[in-house]
């Protein structure tokens, strides 16, 4: 996890450069209206740039967000009588893509969640990874409002191990996956709703008679929040981000009562959600 972070930092560095150094190369809204450092307009990216820095915006991005999930599971986290909390962990979730003049861009993006709970005795692990890869497409619905669609394939690993029942919860599937977001302006940035769906499948071996099987699993996440963006003088632009999100994965996890490692129950994470990033 200290990896990915680190990783996302890197590059985010490397992508801002000088820029971010001199605080007059910095462009800023004022009554409405874009303000730039030495008063020439001519440095901002786009003609249509609007209200908090947004607009349509061509060229690669990237975005690294941490977000501070807990685990839960629809019958309880480890066995009956000896519960597990978890914590509301750090997990970095970083995109990296590209988007054309007319709103058609591509990216890929990695999840990663990977934290135990417990005493040792009775101790629940859970490590699991997203990786995405979409096609998308950014509309303007309005002068003050903004939609974007976006679909492609998924790949997650997870695994649950509890310690009291010696059992674990595998799998490594890949499949479709769908989402959809809307922008609404607000002050000096925008407010934000967004979702993805995905369903999944993989043939693994159950730990209690290591018979081959087909297995489906389905993942849901929505998140709302808030985000507002700077303008800087090279023609970029950063974007911060503050949400909150949960998801529910359906078809994964170890059952609580029995201890089979049969994904009959359901898992999910929620927590909140701080990003950064930067277009260029």
């Amino acid at each position: 996890m200290k990896k990915s972070l680190l990783l996302s930092l890197a590059v985010l560095t490397t992508l801002l450069g000088a820029p971010l150094t001199q605080a007059a190369d910095v462009a800023y809204t004022l009554a409405g209206e874009h303000v730039f450092a030495g008063g020439d307009p001519a440095y901002g990216k786009q003609d249509d740039m609007h209200q908090g820095g947004k607009g349509r915006f061509d060229g690669a991005f990237f975005d690294a967000e941490m977000n501070f999930m807990r685990f839960y599971q629809t019958d309880g986290v480890g066995p009956l009588g000896t519960p597990n909390r978890f914590n509301h962990e750090a997990t970095p979730r970083v995109t990296i893509g590209y988007v054309s003049e007319g709103g058609l861009g591509a990216r890929v993006r990695y999840w990663n969640f990977s934290y135990t709970a417990g005493a040792p005795a009775t101790q629940t692990a859970v490590d699991t990874y997203n990786i995405d890869a979409e096609l998308f497409e950014r509309l303007e619905v309005g002068h003050h409002t903004s939609a974007e669609w976006s679909a492609g394939l998924r790949y997650n690993d997870f695994r649950q191990d509890e310690a009291v029942f010696n059992q674990n919860d595998e799998f490594g599937g890949i499949g479709l996956l769908i989402g959809f977001r809307v922008d609404r302006d607000v002050f000096r940035g925008n407010v934000y709703a967004r979702g993805r769906w995905s369903i999944l499948t993989d043939t693994e071996a159950n730990d209690l008679n290591f018979v081959a099987r087909d297995k489906i699993g389905m993942q849901t996440e929505i998140g709302v929040g808030y985000e507002s963006a700077l303008c800087l003088r090279n023609g970029s632009r950063l974007t911060g981000r503050l949400g909150y999100e949960h998801q529910f994965w359906s078809g994964f996890g170890v059952d609580s009562v029995g201890g089979t490692g049969n994904g009959i129950t359901g898992v999910g994470f929620g927590g909140i959600v701080v990003g950064l990033g930067i277009e260029r």
